[in-house]
């Protein structure tokens, strides 16, 4: 049977050693032995293991969602269909974050078209956007007098399932939405009638 210090199963793993021992202080792995000295073994199949977490990591998955697939790894009595499970709830959350994500996106892409060169950074939509009180529904004047109603823009959403159920309505990203939206047809609404051109 081998055993590797903590600076051989580094090295092999091509992890750095304070990575090792966040791993051991998060139950990942565990040392199999210790010298006289006092100083870490740990088998050489450790290797095999770090690269287990490397891999689920890149994949997405938490320590403690990794920590679960290391168990059902070892469990004699796990199955396919167990393992399948997690994955498939990774998949959803992935998904979630995919729909957010593009939300953001589209969300900033109004903001920037609505931004002109010339106009002074006080009127600036994106940083007008961001610059609103939590919490609060205001009158704020926009072109030539008139008035729009423009919802704050709290905190940044946490994600809570897929599909617009996970947007609550105090969610940052939906506020900048209706923002945007609005801020559009006002525009839309001025150069119709002549106020802006």
């Amino acid at each position: 049977m081998k055993y590797l210090t903590i600076g051989q199963l580094a090295r092999k793993a091509e992890v750095n050693i304070d990575t090792i021992r966040y791993y051991e202080r998060r139950g990942l792995i565990s040392p199999s032995n210790r010298k006289e000295s006092g100083y870490r073994q740990y088998l050489d199949d450790t290797v095999v293991r770090i690269h287990f977490i490397k891999h689920a990591k890149e994949l997405g998955f938490s320590l403690d969602e990794i920590a679960e697939l290391l168990s059902l790894k070892l469990d004699p009595k796990t199955k396919c269909g167990d393992v399948r499970k997690k994955a498939q709830e990774k998949i959803n959350e992935i998904e979630g974050k995919i729909q957010i994500l593009e939300r953001m996106r589209q969300t900033l892409v109004r903001l920037t078209r609505m931004c002109e060169e010339g106009r002074q950074v006080s009127e600036c939509p994106v940083l007008e956007a961001l610059d609103e009180n939590p919490g609060v529904e205001e009158a704020r004047p926009f072109g030539r007098g008139r008035f729009e109603r423009l919802y704050v823009l709290p905190r940044l959403c946490s994600f809570s399932g897929s599909g617009d159920s996970a947007y609550p309505d105090h969610c940052l990203l939906r506020k900048m939405e209706t923002y945007a939206r609005r801020r559009e047809v006002s525009r839309a609404h001025l150069v119709s009638t002549g106020g802006e051109r």
